[in-house]
């Protein structure tokens, strides 16, 4: 062990102490604060996470009322315009194609003389309904109709149009009448086939 009076003295020695006590404060760094600082750079990060995440929740909560209102309005939409005619069968699909073709004609004061159905066809996942109407009106009701055919909420597709011009008296002051014969067409899901039974041992 070194004796104190063997140590230097003068200025060797004052810069031997100076280097012992940066040894010291270089070890102490090293084994207490170097560690303190990480600790406390990793909780500071841990917290700004956590204050991000929570304003984010903030934030989302304060719009779900709004979403909840939008997604709410797109499924009332959605439903409002029904896509395919309703009914679990073609007979009740028709019935409804045909009351549908029937408020049309009277909205637009088209009257309807006759009504034929046309056999359904099967189309990819779809049954097309058609019915075949014959009704007579002026000019405007006419367009009138088949303007309603068009922006039906349920879409409507019309064919084989064929319109013939009705003779009027001579001198008669009536509007000219139009006879109008047209194909409607609308769809309906198809039936799901029936599962094929298990063959008989």
């Amino acid at each position: 062990m070194m004796e104190l009076s063997n140590l230097p003295r003068g200025l060797p020695g004052r810069l031997l102490a100076l280097f012992i006590a940066l040894v010291l404060v270089a070890g102490a760094y090293v084994l207490v604060v170097s560690p303190a600082l990480g600790l406390y750079a990793d909780r500071a990060s841990l917290i700004a996470t956590r204050t991000l995440l929570r304003d984010k929740l903030v934030a989302a909560a304060g719009e779900l009322p709004q979403l909840r209102a939008r997604a709410n309005e797109l499924s009332a939409t959605t439903d409002a315009q029904q896509t395919t005619l309703p009914g679990s069968s073609d007979p009740i699909a028709m019935a409804n194609l045909q009351n549908r073709i029937e408020e049309l004609a009277m909205s637009a004061g088209a009257a309807i003389s006759s009504t034929e159905t046309l056999p359904p066809e099967i189309q990819d996942y779809y049954r097309r309904i058609g019915i075949r109407v014959v009704l007579n009106g002026s000019f405007q009701s006419l367009t009138t109709f088949l303007a309603g055919l068009d922006t039906s909420a349920t879409p409507l597709i019309v064919d084989n149009l064929q319109v013939h011009s009705l003779q009027s008296r001579a001198g008669s002051s009536q509007t000219a009448r139009l006879d109008t014969a047209v194909d409607v067409y609308g769809f309906r899901v198809k039936d799901q086939p029936d599962q094929p039974s298990a063959p008989k041992p």
